[in-house]
């Protein structure tokens, strides 16, 4: 498999996150905060794992994006502007797929599903040869 036949899969099936927190949030009522957070997290980890193959670091094993951000960083200076997002959104990969155990508000959830679009679509910006981003 060719590298950017990789990458594409990572930000395809970051773009699918992505899609599916948006609709969860915005089209289902009530609303599925806990669940579209989730989808968030995974939406920017996934992203983020796309740069770092880009660039030929294979990604850690981890659901950390604080950690991966930093990892990207240190290729591209403009992560450090998610810096604080990715140190939000971080926790929605655990605490989310328990039952009772997250305690997400509704802006909490607008801003993951508002950060996951920014993430993906700057890191879909630094990849040359891809078809589409979110538009």
């Amino acid at each position: 498999m060719k590298e950017i036949d990789l990458i594409s899969e990572w930000l395809d099936t970051a773009r699918n996150d992505y899609i599916a927190a948006k609709h969860l949030f915005e089209d289902i009522r009530p609303r599925q905060i806990e669940i579209a957070s989730y989808h968030c997290q995974q939406s920017v980890e996934k992203s983020l794992k796309a740069f770092l193959i880009f660039n030929g670091i294979d990604p850690p094993y981890t659901h950390n994006l604080e950690d991966l951000c930093s990892k990207c960083e240190e290729s591209e200076s403009g992560f450090s502007a998610f810096a604080d997002s990715c140190v939000k959104l971080s926790p929605y990969a655990t605490v989310t797929r328990y039952p009772k155990k997250a305690d997400i508000t509704e802006e909490e959830a607008a801003y993951a599903v508002e950060k996951a679009k920014e993430i993906f679509e700057f890191v879909y910006g630094l990849i040359p040869g891809l078809d589409e981003g979110l538009r």
